[in-house]
């Protein structure tokens, strides 16, 4: 079996092809690209454009010869995207590095105290934190809040792009410190008191290959297909 994956690291991104022999995984690098922020009116955003092409040009040499069972990306947390009604990303991630992130985390601890974030979450207090650009995003009235109606982290960006799914992955999702963990689910309050619309939210299927996984897995291999129709295995 014949796997590929996506990482997109801080400084670049690369395109790998795992292959289980039922036995021994081993794994090899067809594709390695910059993975830079791009400047949009003085706010860092992804470059997804440049890395969607990047992306294609890897899965297209990860199923030259062979083809793939699979595909799947992953990056760091905290970075996210934000969908319209249709499924439409309104505007360019906006990069964890942005200094505004700084700004919005003191402003928020102010509405909600460190001792009760870190203890509703249970995430380490940093200002790249997806709730601090969110918090951001909110004291700016920035309307892009308001018409959102789903947020995907990076990966599941990508996943989006492939096959239509609209679900974060839930390890990912507790990266956000915008997750309960003891609730298992979004913390809608803390969302609230912070001026977040809590529509911008999204479901979290746990790691692992349910029937719905299954589904997803399926959808994107075949637009994978129809996208690179000598490549890809049933």
């Amino acid at each position: 079996m014949r796997l590929a994956a996506v990482d997109l690291g801080a400084q670049s991104g690369r395109v790998a092809v795992g292959t289980f022999d039922g036995d021994r995984l081993t794994v090899d690098e067809v594709h390695r690209f910059p993975n830079e922020p791009v400047d949009d009116a003085g706010v860092l955003r992804w470059d997804l454009e440049g890395l969607r092409e990047e992306v294609s040009n890897g899965l297209r040499r990860a199923t030259r010869d062979l083809p793939v069972a699979s595909v799947a990306v992953d990056s760091w947390g905290v970075d996210f995207g934000l969908l319209d009604g249709t499924g439409a990303l309104l505007q360019s991630p906006a990069h964890y590095r942005n200094a505004r992130r700084a700004a919005a985390f003191e402003r928020a601890l102010e509405v909600i105290s460190p001792r009760e974030l870190y203890g509703r979450t249970g995430i380490q207090l940093l200002p790249i934190n997806t709730i601090f650009e969110l918090a951001a995003l909110a004291s700016d009235g920035d309307p892009v809040l308001d018409e959102a109606r789903r947020l995907l982290l990076i990966p599941d960006l990508f996943h989006h792009w492939l096959c239509g799914s609209e679900t974060s992955e839930w390890t990912n999702a507790t990266t956000t410190q915008c997750f309960d963990p003891r609730a298992d689910d979004w913390a809608r309050d803390l969302l609230d008191r912070l001026g977040v619309p809590t529509s911008a939210r999204v479901s979290c299927p746990l790691p692992g290959l349910s029937a719905h996984d299954r589904a997803l897995v399926d959808r994107a291999v075949s637009k994978i297909r129809e996208r690179h129709p000598a490549g890809v295995a049933p």
